[in-house]
């Protein structure tokens, strides 16, 4: 799993955009107008989407007519679905704000006259300007046998990019003076014809990117490098939703709109409890299923004590399309999660972006690989499904993935604002002026890592710093001696204190409630184990740091996890076979390898990103 790690220090305020002398473009759009599909074959994915002036900024889409549809997000400018009846299909589309509201309807004639649709550019969607997304183009729901041509056919003129997916378009979307719709197809050649479909991007006018906190560069400064999504409060109801909406992910974040510990204070900042009511106040959406699947979890009969306990320091949860990976900031006191483990539908997952982290290739010239992987008696811990497969997935699936997650990010958060300091916050001060006054968990951390070479290759891996060729001809065996010898569980440890504590609780926490036990092991550039073990935590000195983070940051559950580790027996992995099948017996490989017909160990993609604290 990637992580980078979260400094803290001053740094330069380089805004992506001028926050002077540019002009904001005027918007240009006068009235609402919606475009799509009028007309549509059997089992077709059509789509609407809505042109209108910037003042309007609440959203509600209803069926009047048609065979009941599913609509993945009622509440943006656009929707997709598919069609499985003839007849006609007749929407709705509402826009409000403090100034009033508009509404127009838009009709789709489904005709029963020839072969069923078999090809499908998925989703209709909306951008903001300048922002970026990706269309997934689909033969009979399945990824097509050979590589579809895409073109943009109208509208201001889309930056195009592919990958080593030849089903996927990633576009950046150009700046705007006003809603603009862009008209992208795809098709296909196959034995049987060929196959085409269309699918609309709408294009946001939102304000341009001012905040000197969301700004280009290689990311270890900057919390994201393009503009923001769209995001709303869950609930709209939330008292809080004028200041999460102000100063928590808002294109032009800055110093004067980050919010007092009075406008937007911990979730227990009280020293109480907070309910999943109050929780659920905090929380902002690109898409209405991300709050519900978050509220769920949440609701979680086992992780429901845990998620509030560590929720108290966290000002707000965001929860949008365009996050990858997930981070804690301290600038604002928020988690920000990457909705890729709460997706339940195809037509949910259509709706998240699929641009990789820009730092997915940082490392490859190591000639080695240190890596993990959590297994239970039931195997291991559930992956997604294939990004070429359409399925629909369970909330257990994704749960131990999620759980994860958290427990890593909301770790970063207690670091930085333990329970022991939150009843005395001063209201008056904004939440990054507390962190900076105050002394993190992890900078009173014992015994961290030892091994100087082992951090300079860190930064390899997760800065992306430029390999040397005497760390181009490094033994795997001398890494795996050195990472071994020291105390740390994780090689992201090495990055920063910050990381070294949230890599043991994370394992901690997700070990004793989960029920999931860590290997972790240095391999070859082939997944060959050199050195490994499971239940690295449990064994001396590592457990120990472990204890000491658990006793500051979770003293509720402090005694009952250690307990759990002190239960562990460290046992070595089998050397010189595959990781996806190395275990403590060698005579006797793992039952369940990672896929079947899996011939090597496949990380996990990027799953974290800290960025730095902003003293200003």
């Amino acid at each position: 799993m990637f992580r980078v790690a979260l400094l803290l220090f001053f740094i330069p305020l380089v805004a992506c955009r001028s926050s002077g002398g540019e002009p904001v473009p005027q918007d240009d759009v006068t009235e609402l107008t919606l475009y799509g599909d009028s007309h549509a074959r059997i089992n077709e994915v059509v789509g609407i989407v809505a042109v209108l002036p910037d003042r309007y900024d609440q959203y509600q889409w209803t069926q009047l007519d048609g065979t009941p549809v599913a609509l993945p997000d009622r509440h943006g400018p656009a929707i997709s679905f598919r069609v499985s009846d003839p007849g006609l299909y007749r929407f709705r589309f509402q826009a409000g704000s403090d100034q009033g509201s508009v509404s127009d309807e838009f009709a789709v004639t489904v005709a029963d006259d020839g072969e069923p649709a078999r090809a499908a550019l998925r989703a209709d969607r909306s951008v903001s300007a300048g922002g970026r997304t990706s269309l997934r183009f689909w033969l009979d729901d399945e990824a097509p046998a050979s590589a579809p041509r895409f073109r943009q056919l109208s509208g201001p003129a889309a930056a195009l990019a592919y990958g080593s997916d030849p089903a996927l378009l990633y576009l950046s979307a150009p700046d705007v003076p006003g809603d603009r719709v862009l008209v992208f197809e795809a098709s296909v050649d196959t034995a049987e014809g060929t196959f085409t479909d269309l699918a609309r991007v709408v294009i946001r006018n939102r304000p341009p990117v001012t905040s000197p906190y969301f700004c280009a560069g290689d990311g270890a400064n900057c919390a994201t490098t393009v503009p923001l999504q769209e995001v709303r409060a869950h609930r709209r109801d939330s008292a809080y939703r004028p200041a999460l909406e102000r100063c928590v992910y808002h294109n032009q974040l800055d110093g004067a709109r980050l919010c007092r510990v009075s406008e937007l204070p911990p979730l227990g900042g009280q020293g109480d409890l907070p309910t999943v009511e109050r929780i659920m106040d905090r929380v902002l959406v690109s898409h209405d299923w991300m709050g519900e699947r978050f509220e769920a979890l949440l609701r979680d009969p086992e992780l429901q004590a845990d998620l509030r306990h560590l929720l108290r320091p966290v000002t707000a949860v965001v929860i949008s399309s365009d996050l990858r990976p997930s981070f804690y900031w301290a600038l604002t006191g928020a988690i920000y999660l990457d909705p890729r483990y709460l997706w339940l539908t195809p037509e949910e997952r259509d709706l998240i972006n699929e641009q990789p982290d820009a730092r997915s290739g940082f490392g490859e010239d190591l000639p080695f690989r240190i890596v993990s992987r959590f297994l239970s008696d039931h195997g291991p811990m559930p992956a997604l499904p294939a990004a070429g497969e359409r399925a629909v997935i369970s909330e257990d699936r994704l749960r131990p993935r999620l759980a994860n997650t958290l427990y890593h990010e909301l770790a970063h958060a207690n670091d930085y604002l333990p329970p022991s300091v939150l009843p005395f916050l001063d209201d008056e001060l904004r939440i990054v002026d507390e962190v900076n006054r105050r002394t993190p968990v992890s900078a009173t951390l014992p015994g961290g890592p030892r091994d100087a070479n082992l951090a300079q290759l860190a930064r390899v891996r997760y800065y992306g710093d430029p390999i040397t060729e005497a760390q181009k001809q490094l033994d795997p065996d001398q890494v795996a001696d050195g990472f071994f010898a020291d105390v740390t569980n994780d090689f992201y440890a090495y990055t920063t204190p910050r990381e070294d504590l949230a890599m043991l609780f994370e394992e901690a926490l997700t070990g004793f409630r989960l029920g999931y036990q860590r290997d972790l092991a240095v391999t070859d550039t082939d997944y060959v184990v050199r050195q490994g073990w499971r239940h690295r935590i449990a064994q001396t000195g590592v457990a120990e740091r472990a204890g000491y983070a658990l006793d500051r940051i979770y003293p509720e559950q402090a005694p009952a996890i250690r307990s759990h580790i002190e239960s562990l027996t460290p046992e070595p992995l089998c050397a010189g076979g595959p990781f996806v099948s190395s275990g403590p017996e060698c005579a006797t490989p793992m039952a369940f390898p990672a896929s079947p017909g899996a011939y090597q160990y496949q990380p996990e993609p990027h799953e974290h990103f800290s960025p730095p604290s902003v003293r200003r």
